[in-house]
C-alpha cells in the first residue's frame, strides 16, 4: 500500500516498545513519508525520542509547544509539522523552526484549537508565516 504524501499515525498513549514496532510496521507498508502525531498536552517525551531514534520521516505535534523537540528532530533529518488554531500560535511555530504549519479551523473534529473557520483562518496564517509551508483541511486554487 502506497500513500500519496504523508500518512499520519497517532501515537496515543502506547508503550514505547509498541510505538517502535508500529514505526517498523509502517515502513513495511510504504516507502513514502509518514508522520507520527503527538498531542503535547499529554506526556510523550519517551515516544518522541523513539521516533527521533528511528528517524521517522516526520513528527507532527498539536496542543503544546514543540520547540524543545525541534533541534533533535532536525539533527536526525526529521521534518516537523505543528497544528495551530491561532495566528499567534502559527507565528510562534515559525519562530521555533517548524517546517510545516497545519492551520486548524473551528470546524475540525477531535481536539480543536481553532476559533474561526478554516476558510477565514488560512489566509491569515499564510500571511503571517510565509514562506513557511501551511496546510489546511480544505482546498482552494490559491
Amino acid at each position: 500500500m502506497q500513500c500519496r504524501w504523508i500518512w499520519h499515525s497517532a501515537s496515543a498513549d502506547v508503550p514505547t516498545s509498541f510505538l517502535r514496532k508500529q514505526v517498523h510496521y509502517l515502513r513495511t507498508l510504504t516507502a513514502r513519508p509518514f508522520a507520527v502525531n503527538f498531542v503535547l498536552h499529554f506526556p510523550h517525551r519517551e515516544g518522541i525520542q523513539v521516533c527521533i531514534d528511528e528517524r521517522v520521516p516526520a513528527l507532527s505535534f498539536f496542543w503544546g509547544d514543540p520547540s524543545e523537540f525541534i533541534p533533535a528532530a532536525h539533527a536526525a533529518g526529521i521534518a516537523v509539522l505543528h497544528q495551530v488554531g491561532s495566528v499567534e500560535a502559527a507565528a510562534r511555530a515559525k519562530q521555533a523552526g517548524v517546517d510545516v504549519i497545519i492551520a486548524q479551523g473551528v470546524e475540525a473534529g477531535g481536539h480543536v484549537a481553532g476559533q474561526i473557520s478554516t476558510m477565514a483562518f488560512l489566509p491569515r496564517v499564510v500571511d503571517a508565516v510565509a514562506p513557511t509551508l501551511v496546510l489546511a483541511g480544505w482546498h482552494r486554487r490559491r
